[in-house]
């Protein structure tokens, strides 16, 4: 048993009970902030990737434009492209057929 009389138990009692609520009150404090700083951290990253959608779209939109003018002004010059293209290519990746 303690030497102190029972009026000074119960204050030390006390003490740690204030301790325990002032450091519960500061870890809920702690996690309030890092739940703020979370959802602010989300928000700017959904904006940011919503503007970088918005860009890539307009640089589509754009570069669509662009091809289907030229495409409109000079026809004969992408058909002959396309043609070489696909020769290369089946010349690349074709089979050679043996003669049985």
């Amino acid at each position: 048993m303690s030497n102190k009389p029972y009026g000074q138990e119960t204050q030390d009692y006390s003490k740690s009970d204030n301790r325990a609520g002032n450091a519960a009150d500061k870890v809920k404090n702690i996690s309030n902030s890092v739940k703020e700083a979370a959802k602010q951290t989300f928000d700017d990253m959904q904006s940011n990737v919503e503007e970088f959608g918005d860009t890539i779209k307009e640089k589509g939109q754009y570069l669509s434009n662009q091809i289907r003018d030229r495409v409109q002004n000079n026809p004969w010059a992408f058909i002959g492209g396309a043609a070489i293209a696909a020769m290369t290519l089946g010349f690349l990746f074709g089979r050679r057929r043996s003669s049985i």
